[in-house]
């Protein structure tokens, strides 16, 4: 279950990457960070030493694209899917790696957890972007992000704060 949510998160940060470098007129760029995240979601088929090499340069070099397109005049909101798609990836590679043979329960929980920080990221971003103009986004769309954002803030702080009083 990691290891699909993995390969999805590089091939849709492959494809917002692409989004995002096409309009700022680098095609270029953009094919190759697409074939960088396609290899990036295949990398369990390369040895470990491979494996460990790529996923932190694969991050690197996403981060650089990201930049030079949002810089280029590439629309940010793309820039900001392709960001949260590569920590979701990175993320799940490094859970798969350290613990290989998680059981589906654990999996699960460490995916829901993730998802709620990513979509708070996300949803933060979002409502920046929208508040800026950047993104045409109504009055009540910005208030619904501010308000999920909101939401799953407090929902992280309370769930740790509720493990501090257990321990």
């Amino acid at each position: 279950m990691i290891l699909w949510g993995k390969r999805a998160a590089a091939v849709l940060s492959g494809i917002f990457l692409m989004a995002l470098l096409f309009p700022a007129g680098n095609p270029r760029a953009g094919i190759a960070g697409g074939i960088l995240n396609l290899t990036w979601a295949l990398a369990e088929k390369l040895p470990l030493r491979g494996q460990r090499l790529l996923s932190p340069w694969v991050l690197i070099i996403n981060t650089i694209l990201l930049t030079y397109g949002v810089f280029s005049g590439g629309p940010a909101a793309f820039a900001l899917l392709a960001a949260g798609g590569s920590l979701i990836s990175w993320n799940a590679g490094l859970f798969s790696r350290r613990w290989p043979g998680a059981p589906p329960d654990i999996q699960y929980r460490y995916i829901r957890h993730l998802g709620g920080t990513i979509a708070l990221g996300l949803g933060a971003g979002l409502s920046a972007l929208a508040f800026q103009g950047h993104i045409a986004c109504p009055f009540v769309g910005a208030l619904l992000l501010m308000l999920i954002a909101g939401i799953l803030y407090l929902r992280l702080v309370a769930d740790a704060s509720w493990k501090e009083k257990r321990s």
